[in-house]
């Protein structure tokens, strides 16, 4: 991966320098020559643990620890001594039961077929988005829990923090992102929140004719029935087809994971005292196309469940009927019905209505989710007010103004 050569030339008289060094990643089974910059980030090492690593190898490859051979221990003998002798019982991971006992073949290789067939699906939709104006392909995923105040002083390690949330929409012709986000006095992570988002979004969209939504199949975060009877209600208003698709478990590898990796990478050492020193980092994560970001309040947020076109967006309703999360593809028409598909590769199928409601109507109202703020926990709120002597006095009126049953 790194290829050491004598330096070819030297630009200062007193240089100590003898060697110069080339960095190479595989792509496809072959050596890409690449900087050292993003050789560092892809590894995600230092400089340091780096040249370590070359001052004790003779090319790229570790000397073998000067080290004494160890003598050869019976595992048996040590099992008997642990078990018998001492009375413990050595744990069995649940991974290695689960792997050795219930994973078939057969399980296996659909395991992958589906994994194929979803990457394969979001590669060809891609090149239709890039290709076509009246199609918008988009990938979805809400950032893991980001802390605030986020600081290194010891005081902040035993005490509650408070929760900012990031949900980041990234539109792959573009590569445009438009990142929601909320602390939890403003919201929860509900089904209302991300549908509330995802209204947003498409409120805004002109000329698209077919929106496609990649995400994962978290049930309460995309797959669920108020994000469903909310889309359905835009498709119906914006006279658009709206099609998600969700990628296999284990697999689902988005555009959003690296714009998640670029603002963790932004926000690394950098002092956290209130959440908009958060909107301020994102929005200089990517210099050359800064991220949208929208700091929501609590009036942003509807009450998308109480929308009732659709009761279930189960496709069966007996023992042994498909379930929620065997859906694969959900398409909703501009005619107001939805349609669904249990592998890629299948036809779409219309899913059973089972409410009294009807066709989505543009005079439907969408109330205010929250009358005011949500209160945090009267234990978070104190411990909160003990952190201010850690955080400059600037930011204190933020922390007093939270509201806490």
């Amino acid at each position: 991966m790194v290829d050491k050569t004598e330096a070819k030339q030297k630009k200062a008289e007193n240089s100590r320098r003898k060697y110069s060094f080339k960095y190479f990643l595989k792509k496809n089974g072959h050596r890409v020559l690449v900087c050292k910059k993003m050789f560092l980030s892809t590894l995600a090492i230092g400089e340091r643990t780096l040249y370590d690593w070359l001052m004790k190898s003779g090319n790229g490859i570790p000397e073998k620890p000067n080290q004494r051979s160890s003598n050869h221990l019976n595992p048996d003998g040590n099992a008997t001594l642990v078990n018998y002798t001492a009375n413990i019982t050595t744990f069995v991971p649940i991974e290695e039961k689960k792997c050795n006992k219930y994973v078939s073949e057969e399980e296996y290789r659909n395991h992958v077929d589906r994994k194929e067939k979803a990457r394969a699906e979001k590669a060809s939709d891609k090149i239709r988005a890039q290709t076509s104006n009246d199609i918008k392909v988009v990938t979805l995923d809400l950032q893991a829990v980001l802390l605030c105040p986020l600081l290194k002083a010891s005081a902040l390690y035993y005490k509650t923090k408070l929760g900012c949330h990031n949900f980041t929409v990234h539109e792959m012709d573009s590569t445009h992102v438009t990142c929601y986000f909320w602390t939890e006095s403003e919201g929860e992570l509900t089904a209302n929140s991300f549908a509330s988002c995802l209204s947003d979004f498409i409120d805004k969209l002109e000329g698209v004719k077919e929106l496609v939504i990649y995400s994962d199949g978290c049930t309460y975060q995309n797959r669920n029935l108020t994000v469903s009877n909310t889309l359905l209600r835009q498709a119906f208003e914006k006279k658009i087809t709206i099609i998600q698709k969700y990628l296999e478990k284990g697999h689902t590898q988005m555009e959003c994971d690296s714009i998640h990796s670029t603002i963790e990478r932004k926000l690394r050492n950098k002092p956290i005292y209130c959440p908009q020193n958060y909107i301020d980092l994102i929005k200089d994560a990517r210099p050359h196309q800064p991220y949208d970001v929208k700091y929501l309040s609590h009036e942003f947020f509807g009450k998308y469940s109480e929308l009732k076109y659709y009761s279930s967006i189960r496709p069966g309703n007996r023992v042994g009927d498909p379930v929620v999360t065997n859906i694969r593809v959900l398409k909703y028409t501009e005619d107001g019905s939805i349609q669904y598909k249990l592998n890629f590769s299948d036809q779409y199928q219309d899913l059973p209505r089972r409410s009294k409601v009807g066709l989505p109507s543009v005079d439907d109202t969408i109330e205010r989710l929250y009358l005011s703020q949500v209160p945090i926990k009267k234990a978070k709120y104190q411990h909160l007010q003990e952190l201010k002597a850690v955080i400059p006095r600037d930011f204190h009126p933020f922390y007093d103004s939270l509201p806490h049953n």
